[in-house]
């Protein structure tokens, strides 16, 4: 199946926002204190600007790969990007409400941030995935 380049590139976003942040929350929980740590700050920094590498690098590999001459997006584009953004708006939301109550039930910021975080990531994973589904449906 000829798979387009916003496809292949949602794939490298899933696989890449997936292993990184997966790294990320494996080495941090379960978490040595109630509040977030410099060394935290520090390998969530790092692991962000390698996560931006990877992004960088799968672009670059798709592009040369020079089979993916797409067209200007059309209504189908649109249209999967609309209905993913919606599937994200709802993990992201639920994820808002989670860190609201972890603020309201517990002590420090360890908890409030990486509900937080965890949202934002688990959004942008339903998204890319919403998106490929669409893809591959044909839709």
């Amino acid at each position: 199946m000829n798979t387009s380049f916003k496809e292949n590139y949602q794939w490298v976003n899933l696989i890449g926002v997936a292993a990184i942040y997966g790294y990320y929350f494996a080495k941090i929980l379960p978490p040595a204190g109630r509040d977030v740590t410099a060394e935290q700050i520090v390998l969530f920094a790092s692991l962000l600007v390698l996560l931006v590498v990877i992004h960088i690098i799968g672009a670059i590999v798709l592009i040369a790969l020079a089979r993916f001459k797409d067209p200007d997006p059309d209504e189908r584009d649109r249209l999967v990007g609309l209905k993913a953004r919606r599937s994200a708006s709802w993990v992201l939301a639920l994820g808002t409400a989670a860190g609201m109550a972890a603020a309201w039930f517990t002590e420090g910021n360890f908890w409030v941030m990486h509900t937080l975080l965890a949202s934002m990531v688990l959004a942008q994973l339903a998204e890319s995935a919403t998106q490929v589904f669409y893809y591959r449906r044909g839709f």
